[in-house]
C-alpha cells in the first residue's frame, strides 16, 4: 500500500497501526518525522506509537530503511549482473551507505554498523522475504536517490557533495583508476591527493579488523562506533610519480591496528610484515595497473631509497 491509500483507510477507522507490516509503518519516515506521521494518521499518542514500533522491533527507522534500500539494491544488481566480482557488490554496498550518510548527514552510527554486513554473500531473496521488503517500492526510492545524486541536487543538505562514482557499476573499462593531479600545498609541496572515502571504505571491507591479525585488541573509535582502525597505503604514496595508475584505490589500502601500522613503519620486522601483505595482495593490486617486479623494490620503497633510484 502506499501511504496515501493507508491514510485513507485509517480516517475511515479500517485500519489500526499495529496491522501493518514493518515495511509499510517505515514509509511514513518519508513524509516528514515518522513518529509525528503515525500519530497524526492513526490518531494516537506517540508514546503508543513508540510502543508498537518496540513491539515489531523497529528500534530505529532511518537504519532499517537503509539496510532495505541495500538489500534490494544488490538483490537486483545480482540477478542483471550474475557475472560481477563479489568484492564489486560489497563495494557497491559500501558506497551506497557512504552516499546515503552523506545524503542524510545523520545517524552515521548506525550506518556504520550496516557496513560490516557481508553484503556479496547475503542470501537477498531470504532477506527481503523475513524482513518483508516492498520491492517495488525500495527500488523506486533507490532510483530517486540515484536521480538526484546524478543530477547534484543540493537542495536538501547544502553539505551534500556529489557521490555519483560510488553508485556507479565497476566496470573493467574504469579499471585501473586514473591517477588524480597533484596540488600545491600553501608550502608550495606537491602532494598526492588522498580521497578519505576510499579508506573508509577499504576500513569497512576488512571488518574494522587488523589484516596482519583480526585477533589484536583496540579500542572502539568516538568517530565510527566501531573498531579503531588505520588505513595503510601498501604501495606507499610518495612513489605516486613511478606508477602510471592512481596509488589511492581499496585494495591498495591495508586495515591496521596502530601498533601494526607502526611496526610496519618503525619495526625490525617490517620486512616480513610487507611481504605477507604483498603477497595477499598483489593479484588484486596488478588488475588496479599496479605493479612491481619484486619484492625487494618495495623493500627499498619503506627504506625510503630515493624515487630516482627505483626501477619498477
Amino acid at each position: 500500500m502506499t501511504v496515501k491509500e493507508m491514510k485513507a483507510k485509517a480516517q475511515t477507522g479500517n485500519l489500526k497501526l499495529e496491522d501493518l507490516e514493518i515495511e509499510d509503518i517505515l514509509k511514513f519516515g518519508d513524509e516528514g518525522f515518522i513518529n509525528n506521521e503515525l500519530s497524526k494518521c492513526f490518531n494516537i499518542s506517540k508514546e503508543e506509537v513508540k510502543k508498537i514500533k518496540k513491539k515489531k522491533k523497529i528500534t530505529d527507522s532511518y537504519y532499517e530503511d537503509c539496510i532495505r534500500n541495500i538489500i534490494v539494491l544488490i538483490d537486483n544488481m545480482k540477478e542483471e549482473h550474475p557475472e560481477m566480482p563479489k568484492e564489486y557488490l560489497n563495494a557497491i554496498a559500501i558506497g551506497m551507505i557512504s552516499g546515503l550518510e552523506d545524503f542524510r548527514g545523520q545517524h552515521s552510527n548506525y550506518l556504520n554498523k550496516a557496513r560490516i554486513f557481508d553484503w556479496a554473500n547475503m542470501d537477498t531473496k531470504k532477506e527481503i522475504e523475513e524482513r518483508k521488503i516492498d520491492v517495488e517500492y525500495r527500488l523506486k526510492k533507490v532510483n530517486k536517490i540515484l536521480q538526484l545524486v546524478e543530477k547534484n541536487d543540493t537542495s536538501k543538505n547544502t553539505k551534500y557533495q556529489n557521490k555519483l562514482s560510488h553508485y556507479s557499476l565497476p566496470k573493467e573499462e574504469f579499471l585501473p583508476k586514473r591517477k588524480p593531479k597533484k596540488h600545491a600545498t600553501k608550502n608550495e609541496v606537491y602532494v598526492y591527493p588522498r580521497d578519505k572515502n576510499v579508506a573508509k571504505r577499504a576500513l569497512a571491507k576488512a571488518h574494522y579488523r587488523c589484516e596482519l591479525n583480526p585477533l589484536h585488541p583496540t579500542f572502539i573509535s568516538r568517530s565510527t562506533g566501531e573498531r579503531y582502525m588505520e588505513p595503510h597505503h601498501l604501495i606507499p604514496l610518495d612513489f605516486y610519480d613511478l606508477f602510471e595508475y592512481s596509488l589511492d584505490v581499496e585494495d591498495n589500502i591495508i586495515c591496521l591496528c596502530s601498533n601494526c601500522h607502526n611496526e610496519i613503519h618503525y619495526g625490525v620486522n617490517y620486512k616480513q610484515l610487507i611481504e605477507k601483505l604483498y603477497n595477499e595482495r598483489k593479484d588484486s593490486l596488478k588488475k588496479c595497473g599496479i605493479e612491481i617486479r619484486d619484492i625487494k623494490i618495495l623493500y627499498q620503497m619503506y627504506d625510503h631509497i630515493e624515487k630516482e633510484k627505483i626501477e619498477l
